[in-house]
């Protein structure tokens, strides 16, 4: 209950829930005549507000839908299209490809399990993963970029390829 309703939630939370403690603690210290099922009913009320305080909290801690983050691919028709097939073995069917600037529908295939992501930070995120196939865009500008896959061991053993965008 004090974890899950956030920093204000938890802080309301605890303040009530103490001050009930202290409350029940003492008037059953000062009622020495009360009743074993008063003092039962008391012990009861403050299980129950504690519990009540956990429903409150209840909502906060629940996950939401967040926005996503990191790499989002383009909207819109593809400018150029870009053909890679991984294997066989640890290698990419080229080591050097050549595209067009723009959006580029990159399409990734393969009989072998093989993954290709691009190495700049600006494409964080983006990964195809085959087989069968697998495709997706992005937005690139001129330059060389270095496709990888990131299998543990493939780009050590040489899977990774330059793609030099005009």
């Amino acid at each position: 209950a004090f974890l899950a309703g956030g920093k204000t939630g938890a802080v309301v939370t605890v303040m009530v829930v103490t001050v009930t403690i202290m409350i029940g603690a003492g008037l059953m210290s000062a009622a020495t005549r009360m009743r074993t099922s008063s003092k039962l009913l008391l012990v009861w009320g403050m299980i129950l507000l504690i519990m009540a305080a956990g429903l409150v909290s209840l909502g906060p801690s629940e996950e939401h839908e967040a926005e996503p983050t990191g790499f989002q691919q383009p909207k819109g028709k593809p400018d150029a299209t870009l053909d890679v097939v991984g294997g066989p073995g640890t290698k990419f069917n080229e080591t050097e490809y050549t595209t067009g600037a723009g959006i580029v529908e990159i399409v990734f295939t393969g009989k072998e399990s093989h993954t290709l992501l691009i190495d700049d930070p600006e494409f964080a995120g983006f990964i195809l993963a085959i087989p069968p196939r697998e495709t997706g865009k992005v937005e690139l500008k001129p330059g060389e970029y270095t496709i990888y896959c990131n299998v543990p061991g493939h780009r050590a053993a040489g899977m990774e390829a330059t793609v030099t965008v005009q």
